[in-house]
C-alpha cells in the first residue's frame, strides 16, 4: 500500500462554527440530498436524543436505526406526530456499525451528504461523566442546532476538497486518548488489513494516531463510497457480548478518514463554539495539572522542553556515562531541573559549581555546591553547564581559560 500525504499533520483543518447563526447563506444543498441516521439502542439516555431531532429541520429525512424493541417502541410513539422520522429495525450484532453499513447501506447510497450518529453507554459507572460528555461531544457537534446543521452544510459547499467532518477525539477526566496518543488502542493490524481489503492508497501509519474515533461524522458519500458499497453482512460483525478493542468494528471506526484520502478528499474536525469552549477550559485545566507534574518531577516547563525532553535526556546520559564525575555549573533554576533530569536517568552529580560572587549556600537540593577552586582533580570531571543563555558564553569562557574542555552545554542539547 503506496504511502501518500500525512492526514494528520497536513490536513490541519479545524471548523467551529456557530450554533444560533449562519455564516453564509448561499447554500447550495438542497435537503433532498441530505439524511441524518442515528443508532439507538439504550432507552435509559433516549430523551436526550429527542431534543437534537427536534432541532433538525423538518425537510431532512431522519432514519433512526434499532434492534432493542423497548427503544424501538418508545421511538414509535414520539414519531407519530412527525413527518421525517423513518423507523428502521435490525439485529442485535455489529452495534453502530452495522447500523449504518447494513442496515442504512441503501439509504447512503441514495444521498449525497449524510451525518450519522449514535447513543453510548458507560462501561462502569466511573466512566459514566467522562461517557456523558463524550455524548455532547457526538451529538452536539453533528446537530447542535438547525444554524449549526446548516453552517456544516455550508463547510461542505465552500470547501469541495472536504468529504468528511468529524467531533473531536473523545476527553474526560479517564479517557486517555488525547494524552497518550494512543487512539489505535489494539487496532492498527485490523484497520491496515481493512484497508487492504478495500484497497485503499492512504497513509496509515501505527505512529501516527488515527483521526475518526467515535463513529459519529458528516460526510459527502462519493468520499466513502468505497465502505458504502462494500456489501456487508451482519455476520461479518463479532457477536455479542462485543469485546473492548480489536474487532472489525473498531477497525471500522477508524479508517473513515482514510478511505476518504483514497477518494481524494481531505477530513477536517468541527464543533460547535459550545463545546469548543468547554474543550480548551477542559485542556487548559489538564495542562496545569500535567505542566505542574512534569516540572516538579522532570524539570519540564514548557512543549518546547517536552518535545525535545527525549534527546536532551539521552545527551546527558551519555556524557554522565563517559565521566566520573558530574558537576553542574549553575545552582540556579536550569540548575536544579537538569539535576532532576540527572537524577531520572539514574545518576546523582558530585556537586554544582558556581561563582563565588552567588554563592549562599553550601548544598542545593541535597547537593553540595562547590567553587572551582574547591574541587580537587578536575581532569576527571564532566562539566553540564546549566546556566542562561544570557551568562553561557561567560562561563564558556571561564572554562577555557582554566585549560577546561569537558563539559556540554544543557540548554541547547
Amino acid at each position: 500500500m503506496e504511502n501518500v500525504r500525512n492526514i494528520r499533520k497536513e490536513n490541519n483543518m479545524y471548523y467551529i462554527l456557530p450554533e444560533h447563526s449562519v455564516e453564509n447563506e448561499r447554500i447550495h444543498i438542497l435537503p433532498s440530498e441530505i439524511a441524518v441516521i442515528a443508532h439507538l439502542y439504550y432507552i435509559d439516555t433516549l430523551e436526550v436524543y429527542f431534543d437534537y431531532f427536534e432541532k433538525i429541520p423538518t425537510d431532512i429525512i431522519i432514519y433512526i436505526v434499532s434492534s432493542n424493541p423497548i427503544v424501538w417502541e418508545r421511538v414509535r410513539i414520539y414519531s407519530e406526530q412527525k413527518s421525517n422520522i423513518v423507523l428502521l429495525e435490525k439485529k442485535n450484532r455489529g452495534r453502530d456499525i452495522s447500523a449504518l453499513l447494513v442496515a442504512g447501506r441503501e439509504i447512503v447510497l441514495n444521498y449525497k451528504y449524510v451525518c450519522f450518529v449514535h447513543d453510548k453507554k458507560e462501561k462502569n459507572e466511573i466512566a459514566k461523566r467522562d461517557t456523558d460528555l463524550w455524548i455532547r461531544n457526538l451529538w452536539d457537534n453533528t446537530l447542535k442546532s438547525a444554524e449549526y446543521i446548516q453552517n456544516v452544510l455550508n463547510v461542505f459547499s465552500q470547501n469541495p476538497n472536504i468529504g468528511l467532518l468529524v467531533p473531536p477525539e473523545p476527553m474526560g477526566e479517564y479517557f486517555n486518548t488525547w494524552y497518550m496518543n494512543n487512539a489505535w488502542g489494539m487496532n492498527y493490524e485490523n484497520t491496515k488489513q481493512l484497508a487492504d481489503e478495500l484497497g485503499l492508497n492512504c497513509n496509515l501509519d501505527e505512529r501516527l494516531a488515527p483521526i475518526t474515533i467515535g463513529t459519529a461524522f458528516w460526510c459527502k458519500v462519493d468520499a466513502l463510497k468505497k465502505l458504502f458499497e462494500k456489501k456487508w453482512n451482519y455476520e461479518d460483525f463479532d457477536e455479542e457480548p462485543l469485546a473492548n478493542d480489536g474487532t472489525l468494528s473498531h477497525a471500522i471506526e477508524r479508517i473513515f478518514a482514510y478511505v476518504a484520502q483514497d477518494a481524494g478528499y481531505d477530513t477536517g474536525i468541527v464543533m460547535a463554539t459550545s463545546f469548543a469552549a468547554r474543550q480548551i477550559n477542559f485542556l487548559q485545566e489538564s495542562m496545569t495539572v500535567a505542566g505542574c507534574l512534569l516540572k516538579k518531577e522532570f524539570g519540564i516547563k514548557n512543549i518546547h522542553e517536552l518535545n525535545n525532553f527525549e534527546k536532551r535526556k539521552e545527551g546527558v546520559l551519555e556524557f554522565c556515562k563517559k565521566n566520573k564525575s558530574i558537576y553542574l555549573y549553575g545552582a540556579g533554576e536550569i540548575g536544579k531541573r537538569c539535576l532532576q533530569v540527572v537524577r531520572v536517568i539514574g545518576y546523582r552529580p558530585d556537586g554544582f559549581i558556581v561563582s563565588k560572587s552567588v554563592l549562599e549556600n553550601d548544598e542545593v537540593e541535597g547537593i553540595p555546591v562547590k567553587e572551582w577552586d574547591e574541587i580537587e582533580n578536575t581532569q576527571d570531571i564532566g562539566v553540564i553547564v546549566t546556566v542562561g543563555r544570557q551568562f553561557k558564553k561567560e562561563v564558556i569562557s571561564e572554562l577555557e581559560k582554566k585549560g577546561f574542555h569537558n563539559y556540554i552545554v544543557y540548554i541547547e542539547l
